[in-house]
């Protein structure tokens, strides 16, 4: 399995609120540093009155060919979707939409890593690097701890079928958060 191999660091993704995103996997012993990855669904209380939310997901860079393809964007480039953004300057924009998943929150542990390396790393024949068990381990060091919500059973109300997870573990590990939620002010000795 990949989160089993050497130098591999797995994220459990987290929705705005802090818990575990519906459709992240977790298990205790096999998260390591969660990241906010966004949930649409991620209401107070459950309560879907005010439909899907971008603003409860990441915002990314989107391809504008992809966009024109899918018809996302008029003639004009201008977005036709309320969960894209278009962003101008001196004449040259980009594309943004929002998304939700661990393919939002790895690239935050990943830029801090690469933080980490910045800060730590030595010269390594002729180049720069950290090695990956030191740069693990300097994430790890500074993931805010983060315990299992209480209840420790959270159901997912707007999923048909309902879905339940259970977190195991303490603030210090935990199989929802591993050792905590990332934190690149911390890597970065600005904390």
């Amino acid at each position: 399995m990949p989160n089993e191999g050497e130098g591999v660091i797995t994220v459990p993704a987290i929705a705005e609120s802090g818990r575990k995103a519906y459709y992240s996997d977790y298990g205790y012993g096999e998260a390591d540093i969660s990241a906010p990855g966004g949930e649409r669904y991620d209401y107070p209380g459950g309560s879907p009155a005010a439909g899907s939310k971008p603003e409860k997901m990441v915002l990314s860079p989107y391809p504008e060919a992809l966009l024109r393809a899918s018809g996302w964007i008029d003639a004009n480039g201008n977005p036709t979707r309320p969960d894209l953004v278009k962003d101008c300057q001196d004449g040259v924009c980009a594309y943004y939409r929002y998304l939700n998943g661990t393919s939002m929150a790895s690239p935050h542990v990943a830029g801090a890593a690469a933080l980490a390396v910045s800060r730590f790393g030595h010269g390594r024949k002729g180049g720069f690097g950290l090695a990956p068990a030191e740069t693990e381990s300097i994430l790890r060091e500074t993931a805010t701890d983060t315990p299992c919500p209480e209840p420790r059973t959270y159901v997912y109300p707007l999923l048909n079928p309902q879905y339940t997870a259970t977190c195991e573990g303490t603030a210090d590990n935990n199989g929802f958060h591993g050792d905590g939620i990332v934190n690149a002010a911390a890597v970065a000795g600005a904390e």
